[in-house]
């Protein structure tokens, strides 16, 4: 018992030491020179699109990938790279104290920005707790100013991507049998989990859906229900 206790102590001291040692950060990069870039070869046409209708360019900076011997030479340094952003031109890495001070003298380094790692719960709002069904989804439909909203705007043509925290029941609720139906959920993904499936976990991210897209016996509850859809799952419950 005495050596099973020293072990737990043991192990517990040196999870401690690693926990307290590695930090959590983002490394933004300088700049992107010499990355190459084909917006038809990386684009989906509907993006393309979009942008030409907007009178946008087909690209600009922050759509570049981040250049490849930067993110090797901060693979090399850091403890593990949990993640990169082109629009942040930026990686999110554990890494010790010791390999953070090499990385700041870095020239390629522009800022080494500490994550937050606290942690908020949002309380529940107490709207439709007491009153109906009905009038739950009406005052719903309400709170979007839907009775401004012309009809002959359904969405039709136009993806839209839901970034949230799960999905659950969004593949088998008659609140959404008329997108499944119709095959207008193009794709999904849980970034979390390394997955396709994201019809699971915290269901803010139907919520949300419904409030778009649902269509509640014969009546929308949503006010863009002709839509397509693109599912993310990218956080946990607690935290973004």
């Amino acid at each position: 018992m005495k050596i099973f206790l020293a072990f737990t102590i043991y192990i517990s001291g040196i999870l401690q030491f690693c926990y307290t040692q590695n930090q959590k950060v983002w490394i933004r990069f300088s700049d992107k020179n010499g990355v190459e870039f084909s917006p038809t070869k990386y684009f989906d046409a509907k993006a393309l699109d979009r942008r030409h209708k907007l009178g946008l360019p087909l690209f600009d900076f922050s759509d570049l990938p981040i250049r490849e011997d930067y993110y090797k030479k901060i693979e090399l340094l850091a403890d593990s790279i949990t993640g990169t952003t082109r629009w942040f031109n930026a990686v999110a890495c554990y890494i010790s104290s010791e390999k953070l001070d090499e990385v700041k003298e870095l020239n390629f380094v522009k800022e080494v920005v500490l994550m937050n790692a606290s942690q908020r719960i949002s309380s529940l709002p107490e709207i439709g707790l007491e009153i109906g069904e009905q009038e739950l989804l009406t005052a719903q439909t309400s709170s979007l100013e839907g009775y401004l909203f012309d009809s002959l705007y359904t969405g039709k043509g136009i993806r839209i991507c839901i970034i949230d925290a799960g999905f659950p029941n969004v593949e088998s609720s008659k609140l959404f049998e008329h997108i499944r139906n119709n095959n207008r959920i193009k794709a999904t993904w849980d970034f979390k989990k390394n997955r396709a499936d994201v019809y699971r976990y915290n269901s803010h991210g139907t919520s949300v859906l419904s409030c778009i897209a649902g269509v509640y016996e014969g009546q929308k509850i949503g006010l863009a229900t002709d839509a397509e859809f693109l599912l993310a799952r990218t956080e946990r419950t607690t935290y973004e």
